[in-house]
């Protein structure tokens, strides 16, 4: 199970029925499942609005290394129209990045258990659109993250600037749907838009128009 802790690097295999939190406080040895062994694993930092990361592995077909700077990773950065609270924005951060971690986990999961992790992803990624309040999210930098320095640095990645929004678009989704009378239809959509971000991450690539 993938799981957040600013600055630390924390390698982790899991047996496919173990359910977790955020916080890493050991590295797990467990013998890797199949589906495991066949994906590489690649660090993302989830970003908040004073510029720190949450640190985190996701399961991915690609991995796209950052030349010249070894102590960089790839980050998910999302701005919002309006200066969340600090409790809000600390719940907001850690929703995201443990509803992308939940949708990584489940690539590499039995279907039963990989069923439990999508639905656990719905609930921190409608956390996450609760902590918004009125607020909308917006594509921050698109870029990556010096986890020594604590730089943000552009850089221009089609398939990342397309999962940033797709993150923005599947969050509006949700906040749409929390008024809705009937809201699993907006649900689903937005659930569509969090897996084609996961995709364009895990496979560099941009996911339709």
């Amino acid at each position: 199970m993938l799981r957040f802790r600013p600055y630390e690097r924390q390698k982790m295999k899991r047996s496919t029925g173990f359910l977790a939190g955020l916080a890493l406080v050991a590295t797990l040895f467990v013998a890797p499942s199949p589906a495991q062994a066949g994906l590489p694993q690649e660090k993302y930092a989830t970003m908040n609005a004073s510029g720190l990361g949450l640190l985190g592995w996701f399961w991915v077909d690609q991995i796209q290394g950052i030349i010249g700077c070894a102590k960089c990773v790839w980050m998910i950065d999302l701005g919002k129209s309006a200066q969340l609270t600090p409790d809000n924005e600390k719940l907001f951060q850690s929703a995201l990045a443990t509803g992308l971690s939940k949708l990584s986990d489940a690539r590499v999961a039995d279907p039963r258990t990989a069923e439990v992790l999508r639905r656990q992803a719905t609930d921190s990624f409608q956390t996450a659109a609760r902590a918004l309040g009125t607020a909308r999210a917006r594509v921050g930098t698109v870029g990556h993250f010096n986890t020594e320095t604590r730089v943000k640095t552009p850089s221009p990645q089609p398939w990342l600037a397309a999962a940033d929004q797709d993150l923005v678009d599947g969050l509006t989704l949700l906040q749409a749907a929390a008024g809705e009378p009937v809201p699993v239809p907006w649900v689903t959509a937005a659930m569509a838009q969090f897996d084609e971000a996961f995709k364009e991450i895990s496979t560099k690539q941009v996911i339709g128009s």
